[in-house]
């Protein structure tokens, strides 16, 4: 096995956007030490590798130290927006998707709306879709706190960087936080749970505590509604 010159992925992606379109990305940040590593080692190690949650890159905040300057991680992100809103308050989402200085379609400039019929030239299909490919930490804090307050639900998806692994975020009216779990780097719809978690739970299963077992199938696999199509009301 060749030596990397940096990190060696557990997944080579193919992004999906247009403007990134034939370029591979790296989903792991672990190193192949040496040359004389067999392939062999290299997979068993890689892939014992638990996964990589978004959290751990905010809680050492994705950032690197360069004196008295911090330099924060920027990652592609979408966002969908779905549900109803009263015309009366859709200047507070309008000044929220200008602050967030997101994009209708990758690598385009912000998009800037300052009214209903602008609003919805991001509408796509029944929601409003947005992205930015410098997102930081590969999040849209403000606007999803805004479209929480507006009662807006969202799914939010974070593209895979070299130090973490993709993640979808859902929030709908009446949750107390959004849900995030771990989720594919090319399709968004797709989540995904750990081998280790099944295994528990066909563990609790095999032993006879089902209601256990279920309980911890719940909290892998939550009973998310649809998101509702974007309407002003």
């Amino acid at each position: 096995m060749s030596r990397t010159s940096g990190p060696a992925a557990r997944h080579l992606i193919h992004s999906q956007k247009p403007h990134l379109r034939g370029k591979v990305f790296l989903q792991s940040h672990r190193m192949v030490p040496n040359d004389s590593m067999s392939p062999q080692t290299w997979i068993e190690n890689e892939f014992a590798a638990p996964l990589r949650p978004r959290w751990r890159a905010r809680f050492t905040h994705a950032r690197s130290q360069q004196g008295d300057q911090t330099v924060s991680s920027y990652f592609c992100a979408s966002i969908r927006i779905g549900g109803s809103i009263q015309r009366s308050k859709v200047e507070r989402l309008l000044t929220a998707i200008r602050e967030a200085g997101v994009s209708l379609e990758w690598g385009d400039a912000p998009f800037a709306p300052q009214n209903v019929d602008e609003l919805m030239e991001a509408k796509q299909e029944a929601w409003l879709w947005l992205c930015d490919e410098r997102a930081s930490c590969g999040e849209f804090p403000e606007l999803e706190a805004a479209c929480r307050k507006l009662r807006l639900g969202y799914m939010r998806h974070s593209e895979a960087s070299f130090d973490c692994d993709a993640e979808r975020a859902d929030w709908r009216p009446g949750m107390k936080k959004s849900i995030v779990r771990p989720s594919s780097n090319v399709n968004s719809h797709d989540t995904y749970v750990s081998t280790e978690s099944v295994c528990k739970a066909l563990k609790l299963f095999e032993s006879g505590h089902a209601k256990q077992a279920i309980r911890l199938l719940t909290r892998l696999c939550p009973d998310i509604p649809k998101l509702p199509p974007f309407e002003i009301v």
